[in-house]
């Protein structure tokens, strides 16, 4: 599915801090010294699109030093040129009304799945500001104002407190403790197979049906009709596994709750909502190790035709190539 022009490159968070050190001059190891350079020189001859997630955001704001955050933030907008991807919930909504126009025959002009990643910070929550009002020359100014380098590494380093941040990874480490005991549990009574079943009935019932109604509804199809087509449990697997992000993001919970011997991560949410739509929608990914191996070893990347790598200094392996014969713009190294 992805095949973009220019392509589509997504770095885990872990990639931006380690390419963010070398940039700095804060990196003793050297390893990234050369990764830093070619997607660098990508990114400013408009050769690859970086793009920034709402999860990047929730993870810049992590840190409770601000100077931290205001340099991680500076180095993050000047490489992505405030590309960001839409958030999985968002796609959920396009994509599940054209699954369900799809197997109902019904012809809808869908959303170019281009424009899931789109240039402006905002966009990483699924939303554009709307100007209206006043004199144009005031509006021109407070839009530019809005997209400048300068608002955007605030917004990104400064729109969430720490003290939230520490809050939602305190609430994180609870939710993931419940749900490993709720694994547990399952595997015990069911077995792999029967919980994989139930799992997916009981995600697809609750997140995904649900949105795919009311999208409909928005353009008309009744919910009846939806329902005339899903009618059995097998009809409901297949259509969730029909929707890419969806697919993905239940795709990997799965995968993740048959390993029994791992603990499941405060973090793992934030790691399957971003893989969720950078698999689909980007060209290639540079996911944490976990969920990297996960990926491929469920078919995500040759399903999607993604190239999903676990480590930064093998993008050289796949970038564009005459990138790797430009030299770094004067400063961004």
């Amino acid at each position: 599915m992805a095949v973009n022009q220019p392509p589509r490159v997504y770095l885990d968070q872990n990639v931006w801090i380690a390419l963010s050190k070398a940039h700095y001059g804060r990196d003793d190891t050297g390893k990234y010294e050369t990764p830093l350079k070619a997607i660098v020189a990508a990114s400013n001859a408009d050769l690859i699109r970086v793009p920034l997630s709402f999860v990047h955001m929730m993870e810049v704001c992590a840190s409770g030093d601000m100077e931290r955050r205001k340099r991680l933030a500076s180095f993050m907008i000047k490489v992505s040129r405030q590309y960001a991807i839409f958030p999985c919930t968002k796609v959920w909504c396009e994509e599940a009304l054209e699954v369900a126009a799809r197997w109902l025959g019904v012809d809808i002009q869908w959303v170019n799945p281009e424009l899931f990643v789109q240039q402006g910070l905002w966009y990483a929550f699924g939303i554009a500001p709307i100007f209206k009002g006043g004199h144009s020359d005031e509006i021109a100014l407070i839009e530019n104002a809005i997209r400048s380098d300068e608002m955007a590494v605030k917004m990104l380093s400064e729109w969430m407190a720490s003290d939230l941040g520490r809050k939602l990874r305190a609430k994180s480490e609870v939710e993931a403790a419940f749900l490993d005991d709720i694994r547990h549990r399952q595997l015990q009574s069911q077995g792999a197979e029967g919980k994989r079943r139930e799992n997916t009935l009981m995600i697809a019932r609750q997140m995904l049906l649900p949105i795919a109604e009311a999208e409909c509804q928005k353009f008309g199809i009744q919910p009846a009709k939806l329902h005339e087509k899903i009618k059995s449990e097998d009809d409901l697997i297949a259509f969730a596994h029909d929707v890419p992000s969806f697919d993905v993001l239940l795709t990997l919970v799965l995968a993740r709750d048959e390993e029994a011997q791992r603990k499941i991560d405060r973090n793992d949410i934030r790691d399957m909502a971003f893989l969720a739509t950078a698999i689909p929608y980007c060209d290639i990914v540079v996911a944490e190790r976990y969920f990297g191996n996960l990926a491929k070893r469920t078919g995500l990347d040759r399903k999607y035709g993604c190239t999903i790598l676990t480590n930064a200094t093998e993008l050289m392996n796949v970038l564009p190539q005459p990138v790797l014969f430009q030299p770094p713009a004067v400063g961004n190294a």
